[in-house]
Parts: C-alpha cells; structure tokens; sequence
C-alpha cells in the first residue's frame, strides 16, 4: 500500500493507483482491491482438458486461446452434431454473472455475415461462465502477420472494411453494443476471405451513465484506448481507437503504443512513415482513430469508414527512379594544350564533370543535352573519318612508291603534302560548320600550322619525304635495292 489511504500500488509495476480502480492505469494489471476474491486469474486455473463435457452437452476438444478472465475452447456439440466454440470467463462473482446474463441475452439476437451467432450461454457455480458461438475455421489476422508477413494495402483494407460493417451493425444496435477488444487475434479470415469479428468475452451494452462492469473490462496494451483504463468511460469511440490500431498493425506491421504511456510523451509514428507505399491521406485516417481523446476521433465508424476509401483512392506515392546517366562528348579549345594536338580536345561529361579523353589539359563545360551529344558524336565520326582516311592515303602512297623503289622528286612529294594538308583543312572546316568545333577553334594547318602538325613550313627534304638525292644512302633501316628499269616511271 502507499502512504495515501486513497491509493493502492500496482502489484506488477508499483505506479500508485486510486483505491476503487479496478486494474492499473498504466500497465492494466487488475488491482486485488477492485477485483472479487472469486475471479481467479487464467495463471491460477489450469485450462479444461480435452474430453471434457460441459453443461453435458459441449466436450471440449482443444484450447483455441486464452487471456486474463479465461480462455476459448473448441468443442463439439453433442446434440447437434456440429463443431463450435466455448468462450469461458472464470469471474463468477454476482455482480460479474448479472452483466454476462444481461448481456448473453443481447449477443444471442445478433445476427451478421461478419459475426458468429451466440447460439447458447450458462453458468458453473463456482466454476465460471460460459458462451457458446459458432466456430470460425481460418487463421487470426494475428497468426498471419507473423508467418507470412503485412498482406498488401489492398487486401489490409478489404478485411477492415468487413469488420467496419460488422461494427456499424452492433453500434446501430439499441442499446449500442461496444465490442472493447477489437485487434487483430479476434479477427478470423476464413478460407473464403470473409473477415469475422469474434471473441465477446468483453463486449458490453453501452450506456453513457454507468461505469463498465469487472466482467466487461480488461484491456489490452497498444490496443485499448485510454478510457478502458481503470474506471474510465467506454463508448462506441472506444471501439474505434481499437479499430485504428488494429489497422495500425496490419499496414505497417508494428504493434502501436499503448495508449495510456501515450498520454504523457505520444511517441507513435505516424502510419505512413513506418511505411511510406501507404501515403499521408491513410496515414492522417490511422491518425485520427487513435487520437487520445475520444473527442478528437471518428464520431462513427460510417464516418471512418467513408474517410478511409477516399484516402484509399488517393493516388500513391510515386516512386523515384534514377535514370541512366547521360553521356555526351564535347570538343573544345583547352586553356593550355600541346602544340602537336592543334587546339583539339574531345572530352567526355557525365553529370557536369569532365574528363580528358586524348590527354591535355581539360576545361569543364556544361553538359550537352542528349540531342547535341548525338549530333557531335556522328559529326566526330564523320570528321575523323575523313581525316583519317586522307592521311591512310598519304602514308599509303609513300609507302607503296618507296617499296617499288620509286624515285620522287621533291616537287611531287610537296604536291602530295599540299594535297593532304588540304583535305585536312576541308575536313576541319565541316566538323566547324556543324557545331562539333567551335567557330573560333584554329585548324592545325592554318597559318603556317604545317609544322603543328610536325611538317616542314618549307618543302620537304628528299630524305624526310623518304626520297632519294642522287648519290646519297638510303633511309636506315629500310631495305634498299636497285630497282629494275621496267619499275621506273616514265
């Protein structure tokens, strides 16, 4: 006990607690105090044992589930012939059997495609209460999150949208039915895609001017909204926050935060940044249902349910895709380049940073656009295509006169040169005229550039042409032999 004769201390986590509240307001534990000596806790009770008959017509098979007031059994029911399930809360204090009466009473005229029927209900002295509800074959939504992962948005919503329906329905009830334990293991998918809400171990008739009963209030951290603590008040908005954080967990596959650690430092991310495919518009629906305050959420389901298609239909985050990178080659005048490359410089630009592809000094430029790289590619094709097939043609001709033993004289080897230096100038001018060189760009054979490119301003020696001067030795290193008169010229 505290040192205040009003408060009690949580058994579990020692936080103090007022001496009528019936579980801790901030982990849930139920205080002794508030709770009769009658309703031993699930730990103390070991669950029925297959075979087992009960009001003798019910013999359980096998233990479904169990929580803190009891457990879910699957049976078989003698006088039908035909399997169902048993929902067992061992609270048998008076006041805990009047509520479930009251309230067996109520479950047993529903009826909804997305609910099990309550077919039966009874009461052990001093054994515990019992529901009897149509068994639901599948998997909890639970159980598929954890073997198979989050499903898709799609199908996430097309089972919230079915338990919306089965919510609308027992909210429009009158008095409103609130189903208080709303999360994904008592959301059953069957092998036909049909979403079932089950488990009413805590469902109770609402009514705004009395408190919820012990049979009816249990919670469960990170899905039970702050009002379910203690001896809060309970309402339709209470089904809601539990909703939301059912929905919560099927998007983004993380448990919410419990609701009441909330209050003091709300640390929830926000549903679409857990998991950004979802887009802010659901994450602003998931928002909303787990507000704190019942005030700030969805009035209804309805209205929930309408915000969440429209956010459903809102077009999803695009995705960003990195393009190929963009190569393009440019040609320019360096600021400072070697003599023997005349000016000429090609370079390649990848994202506005240049390289040197022929050697020399480089000069960033902006990168060209896709159009411009292609026009300058095929311009260099064609330009140093041209070049080269004039200068191919130059050594071609050396060649094939020296090897016949040939004799130039120096006039018609400087006719040979001259030619060449003009198909090189003829070749420069084009790839100028097409934008591949800048209009300013020098050629290599302008202004006495022969020796540029490593040719004599004046003509050529005998000897540099690979000509013979009469009496003088051959070039070194070539072969030499006399030719024969029948390979003279005329």
């Amino acid at each position: 006990m505290s040192g205040s004769s009003a408060e009690s201390s949580c058994p579990k986590c020692q936080t103090p607690n007022r001496i009528s509240a019936r579980f801790c307001a901030t982990c849930g534990e139920p205080l002794l105090q508030g709770v009769s000596q009658s309703a031993p806790s699930i730990s103390d009770t070991a669950p029925l044992s297959s075979g087992v008959v009960l009001h003798g017509r019910y013999r359980v098979e096998g233990l479904l589930g169990k929580g803190g007031f009891g457990a879910v059994y699957r049976a078989w029911d003698l006088s039908l012939s035909r399997q169902c399930a048993v929902k067992e809360n061992l609270d048998t204090s008076p006041e805990a059997q009047r509520q479930f009466e009251r309230e067996a009473r109520v479950l047993a005229s529903l009826s909804h495609s997305n609910l099990p029927r309550v077919t039966d209900h009874f009461i052990l002295p001093d054994q515990g209460q019992y529901l009897v509800m149509d068994y639901v074959e599948g998997e909890d939504v639970n159980s598929i999150i954890e073997q198979r992962g989050i499903p898709s948005i799609d199908q996430a919503l097309a089972w919230v949208y079915q338990v919306m329906d089965a919510l609308v329905y027992l909210h429009s009830r009158q008095p409103s039915i609130v189903h208080r334990d709303i999360k994904p293991s008592n959301i059953r998918i069957t092998p036909d895609e049909r979403a079932m809400l089950v488990d009413f171990g805590l469902v109770k008739a609402s009514d705004p001017h009395t408190k919820t009963t012990l049979g009816a209030r249990a919670v469960t951290p990170g899905y039970s909204p702050p009002e379910q603590y203690g001896q809060g008040n309970t309402d339709t908005r209470s089904d809601i926050y539990s909703l939301g954080a059912t929905l919560y967990a099927l998007l983004t596959g993380e448990n919410p935060s419990e609701s009441v650690l909330r209050a003091g430092d709300d640390t929830l991310r926000p549903a679409h940044l857990v998991n950004p495919e979802l887009g802010p518009a659901l994450g602003a629906v998931v928002g909303r249902a787990l507000a704190l305050s019942p005030s700030q959420r969805y009035p209804s389901v309805a209205n929930m349910k309408a915000d969440l298609k429209v956010a459903a239909a809102a077009p999803k985050p695009e995705k960003v895709v990195v393009a190929p990178t963009e190569r393009a080659f440019v040609a320019g005048p360096a600021s400072a380049v070697d003599a023997s490359l005349g000016g000429l410089q090609q370079a390649e630009v990848v994202l506005g940073e240049t390289s040197s592809v022929l050697g020399g000094l480089s000069q960033p430029r902006p990168a060209a656009t896709a159009q411009t790289g292609q026009r300058s590619c095929v311009t260099m094709a064609a330009a140093a295509g041209l070049i080269g097939v004039v200068l191919l043609l130059v050594v071609a001709f050396f060649v094939s006169n020296f090897f016949k033993s040939e004799r130039l004289s120096p006039q018609d080897a400087q006719r040979t040169i001259d030619a060449g230096v003009q198909a090189t100038r003829t070749a420069w001018a084009i790839a100028t005229e097409s934008g591949y060189l800048p209009v300013s760009t020098a050629s290599p054979m302008d202004a006495g550039s022969e020796s540029a490119v490593g040719l004599p301003a004046t003509p050529l020696s005998a000897q540099a042409a690979g000509v013979s001067e009469p009496g003088a030795s051959p070039p070194v290193g070539i072969p030499y032999s006399t030719p024969s008169p029948a390979m003279r010229s005329p």
